[in-house]
C-alpha cells in the first residue's frame, strides 16, 4: 500500500493525530506514506488567512522532515522520502515552501 498526502496549515494540524497513529503503528515494509506539506510564509499568499508553519506539528507526530532547497532536490528528496518510508514503514514529510516550488528550471536526471 502506498499513499501520497498533501496538506498545509490547519489541515496538517487537524490531521496530526492520524499522522502520529500511522507512524506509531506496527512498521510494515509493504506500506509507505509520503506527505507533501505546504508552508505559507506570509499573509500575501492566497487565500490571505494567516502565516503558518507545520514543523512543530510534524515533530509532535514523530515524522522525519525532508527540506529541499532546489528544484533538483525536490525530485531527489522525493525519491529518497519514498525509499525511507518503504524501508521503515514510517510516514515521511517533504517540506514544500513557495520559494522552492514556484520556480522553473531544468534538472539533469541520473
Amino acid at each position: 500500500m502506498f499513499g501520497l498526502w498533501y496538506g498545509k496549515g490547519v489541515g496538517v494540524d487537524r490531521a496530526c493525530e492520524s499522522l502520529k497513529l500511522g507512524t506509531l503503528r506496527v512498521r510494515c515494509r509493504e506500506k509507505a506514506a509520503f506527505l507533501a506539506v505546504g508552508w505559507r510564509r506570509s499573509r500575501r499568499e492566497s487565500p490571505p488567512t494567516s502565516a503558518h508553519q507545520s514543523e512543530h506539528t510534524l515533530i509532535a507526530a514523530y515524522l522525519p522532515i525532508l527540506y529541499p532547497a532546489t528544484i533538483g532536490e525536490i525530485i531527489e528528496f522525493g525519491l529518497f522520502g519514498w525509499a525511507m518510508s518503504r524501508y521503515s514503514g514510517a510516514y515521511v514529510a517533504l517540506k514544500c515552501i513557495t520559494d522552492t516550488l514556484d520556480l522553473s528550471g531544468s534538472v539533469r536526471a541520473r
